[in-house]
């Protein structure tokens, strides 16, 4: 996990491009995020990539829209001059995509909660400084009964462990527990149970970006693999030269332009304020399966070379079966 990059990020004024400066973002509209999505994919580092895009584009955004003045100095100012990472803690073991089945309880005490629970599988966990929490403050079946809560990862009752993944390994991947963990009332953010609400609304945001950096990716490999075939001579000729391969070149060209052209539909859409939900919905499967087509076809055509872990291909091939997996699996 390249941490350090976070800081130059900030320096560079990349992070919270589409905040306002009022909470120390740039000011700057939503399609400026489209291009920092797009060039990170370029990079061909997916996990440090995702990392990123769910630090300044899942988590700032939702502590500086429901935070308190006092959490948003404290908290996303720093995060967006890139003094320290923040991760959402939603997802469990024993319900997974789904987040209504979550288990994590913040009981309400005298003068705040008492948080007991586990979350499993969260980007950035075991290294971020603060942790935005889903957990159920009360009973009241449904979604009503979650709420965000804004923890620190080294207060008393927290443990953190960093999980050895196959793919993302540029990401950091974590386990969180949560023992009697004890919270003062500010540490809510928003209101009282509308944790789930606001929590989807940021969701989308992290889906239409995911699908914006899957496309770039797929480019970006489908590009190279031409380059490579161009090169390479087999039977006497130039693989690039074989129909058969050409055919399926196309296909796949053709699939990818029309992800890009229905993403970047949707992002204009996000942009204006219309309602974009079940198009969103939509990208999450198309254009990250999309790109997991695209980048196993890409190996397969380099050969045994893709097969080797040094490779750049291999990695993005590892990386990239996460993405089905990723803010809410396919199905």
């Amino acid at each position: 996990m390249p941490a350090h990059l976070l800081a130059r990020c900030g320096q560079q004024g990349w992070l919270g491009l589409s905040l306002p400066k009022s909470v120390g973002g740039q000011g700057h509209d939503f399609w400026s995020e489209v291009v920092l999505a797009e060039e990170l994919a370029h990079s061909r580092v997916l996990g440090w990539s995702l990392s990123l895009l769910a630090h300044t584009n899942m988590v700032a955004p939702l502590v500086a829209t429901l935070g308190t003045p006092d959490q948003i100095t404290q908290i996303v100012q720093p995060a967006l001059r890139g003094d320290h990472y923040l991760a959402l803690a939603a997802t469990e073991a024993s319900s997974g995509s789904d987040l209504l089945g979550i288990t994590t309880v913040a009981s309400p005490t005298d003068g705040g909660y008492r948080l007991s629970g586990e979350k499993l599988y969260i980007t950035n966990g075991s290294l971020a400084k603060f942790l935005v929490v889903l957990a159920r403050t009360n009973e009241t079946p449904g979604p009503w009964s979650l709420s965000l809560l804004v923890v620190a990862g080294d207060r008393s009752g927290v443990q953190r462990e960093r999980l050895a993944t196959v793919g993302l390994r540029t990401s950091d991947t974590a386990q969180l527990k949560f023992t009697d963990c004890r919270l003062p009332a500010s540490a809510r953010l928003g209101r009282i149970s509308g944790g789930f609400t606001a929590l989807l609304q940021g969701l989308q945001r992290e889906r239409l970006l995911g699908a914006v950096t899957a496309n770039a990716l797929a480019g970006e490999v489908l590009s190279a693999t031409v380059q490579f075939l161009q090169q390479r001579v087999r039977f006497g000729e130039p693989l690039m030269r074989k129909q058969a391969l050409r055919h399926r070149l196309a296909a796949l060209a053709a699939k990818l332009e029309a992800s890009r052209q229905f993403t970047d539909n949707v992002c204009s859409a996000y942009a204006q304020g219309l309602p974009v939900d079940r198009e969103v919905l939509m990208l999450k499967v198309v254009s990250y399966e999309l790109c997991q087509e695209i980048v196993n076809q890409c190996v397969h055509w380099h050969g045994a070379a893709a097969f080797l872990d040094d490779h750049w291909l291999a990695h993005v091939a590892r990386d990239c079966q996460a993405l089905s997996l990723v803010a809410g699996t396919s199905e």
